[in-house]
């Protein structure tokens, strides 16, 4: 008897997590203080949930915690300062001046902190606390393949959701945001986002979802000298009702990150299409042609989208705002803020603040400058060189990633998350989309998947397979996905989480239990 992928605790979870992950980006991206508590709240009650009936049963942690050593030591460099940052400190290492001179002022004895704005800091931690319970619980429900397919899937359906919205609302709507007029970015698709880059950031990673997924149905990973069957991670019958959904999703997301206007975030969105194809390639070399034969289709598709949707998007570029675009300025203004303070920072999440003291001509002086447009920038800003920890600790999940690339492992999530990764990389050296709660749950999500799948212990995840979705016998003659020979024997230990390996008379039978 079979058993869904959504039973029990870890399928309980993965319901809560995709709810999560759909409903984030609706309130402006979950962009306010009040949605960072209110998320943070919702996802330690998850984690809380989890680890209360995990420790009572130890052996149902699908991913040992020792996997997540690393991670969690050079994460704490970051977060621990952000700490250390919002302590009183009765001597005034590292400490402002602001809080000597506002003494002096006061006339009264002023606790020193690093942070020019505790609170901001201390939201900056919550935050990071959050991204580290989700990942945690994101890693543990995708240790197995098909739940970790399952888990992109719903992904790859909610990122279609809200393009198909953000299309809504700007030419059936009237242009609007959460129904109410916008008041800035008007005349492109921003979705629930208030700033188009976000959307567009967003959307790339749904690109990178969808071409990942589709990558996997229509060029196999061999496993085991055999060809990987469509129906053990697929519930369609047929690859070219997959090839179908997932191109239609695709062309939504598409034409609204056309719609959106965004000039970085079409190149990154380019990168999601076609990156899948080219790792795709790499890990089944035997599939060349099919990978070209993909490459030609998406650049046709691509060309026909700029020509239906693209208007705005290509006046954009050579246009009088590119000329004038006054990043570099801005860029050059925040290293040398860095370099005033490059040990300790000015606090984390007070990068407005601080740059205030800082903010110099051809910068116009009636703008306020709240982001660095650069992210790498703004977290040594703000850390100092303890932003380092947060950047390594990504950075060695992408490592392991990229390192597995090659295991025998049949899920698309290792593929898209490093896909997603170099969207992100690529995309922060110009704006702050990873600072956007709803497209960071999105990046932390993609990222977990693929590191579970690679880093897994699939043979932990063997006694649920034993209990609860015990395969039938494949008998001769069934139909069945890729069934050869007569009867089969029991399970081999050992075999790749939802399926099952039977020998009989010569010939090889995978099975389809599912978790």
């Amino acid at each position: 008897m079979r058993r869904s992928s959504l039973a029990g605790l870890h399928g309980i979870i993965f319901v809560l997590l995709v709810l999560l992950l759909l409903l984030a980006p609706v309130p402006v991206g979950s962009n306010r203080p009040f949605f960072w508590e209110a998320n943070a709240v919702a996802v330690s009650a998850m984690a809380f949930v989890y680890l209360s009936s995990v420790a009572r049963q130890p052996d149902r942690l699908r991913l040992p915690l020792a996997e997540f050593k690393w991670p969690l030591i050079l994460g704490l460099l970051s977060t621990v300062w952000m700490l250390v940052q919002i302590v009183p400190l009765p001597v005034e290492l590292f400490a402002p001046q602001i809080w000597t001179d506002a003494g002096m002022a006061l006339e009264a004895d002023v606790w020193r902190r690093i942070s020019l704005d505790t609170a901001a800091t201390s939201l900056m931690l919550l935050n990071y606390i959050t991204y580290g319970f989700l990942f945690f619980l994101c890693a543990q429900i995708t240790v197995n393949d098909v739940r970790a397919h399952r888990f992109m899937q719903a992904l790859f359906a909610i990122i279609t959701v809200h393009a198909g919205v953000g299309i809504f609302l700007l030419f059936q709507l009237g242009d609007t945001l959460l129904f109410l007029p916008k008041w800035t970015y008007q005349g492109v698709a921003t979705g629930f986002f208030v700033n188009r880059n976000s959307f567009a950031t967003f959307l790339a990673f749904g690109l990178a979802i969808g071409s990942s997924l589709l990558v996997n149905a229509i060029i196999p990973r061999q496993r085991g000298g055999q060809n990987r069957p469509l129906r053990e991670i697929f519930r369609l019958d047929n690859a070219l009702i997959a090839v179908a959904g997932y191109g239609a999703g695709l062309a939504v997301i598409g034409s609204a990150l056309v719609l959106s206007a965004s000039r970085m975030g079409a190149f990154v969105g380019l990168i999601g299409l076609i990156m899948p194809v080219l790792l795709g390639v790499v890990r089944a070399p035997s599939r060349r042609r099919s990978g070209l034969a993909i490459v030609v289709v998406i650049l046709l598709v691509v060309l026909l989208l700029l020509l239906l949707s693209g208007g705005a998007l290509t006046e954009r570029f050579g246009s009088q705002e590119a000329q004038q675009d006054l990043r570099w300025p801005l860029f050059v203004q925040t290293i040398g803020m860095i370099l005033h303070r490059p040990f300790s920072g000015f606090g984390g999440g007070t990068f407005e603040d601080a740059f205030a003291i800082y903010h110099r001509l051809p910068l116009s002086a009636d703008v306020v400058w709240d982001r660095a447009h650069n992210l790498y920038l703004e977290l040594f800003a703000d850390l100092g060189v303890f932003a380092l920890g947060v950047l390594a600790a990504s950075g060695y999940v992408v490592w392991r990633i990229a390192r597995g690339l090659y295991r025998r492992t049949p899920s698309a999530a290792p593929v898209a998350a490093v896909t997603v990764a170099t969207i992100a990389a690529v995309h922060s050296l110009v704006d702050f989309s990873l600072q956007i709660q709803a497209v960071v749950f999105i990046f932390v999500a993609v990222l977990a998947a693929g590191y579970a799948q690679v880093v897994g212990d699939y043979d932990a995840d063997r006694q649920e397979r034993l209990e609860v979705a015990r395969p039938r016998p494949a008998k001769a003659g069934e139909a069945g996905p890729f069934v050869a020979g007569g009867s089969a024997q029991p399970p081999v230990s050992g075999v790749h989480a939802g399926s099952h390996l039977a020998h009989s008379n010569g010939g090889v039978a995978f099975g389809d239990a599912r978790l």
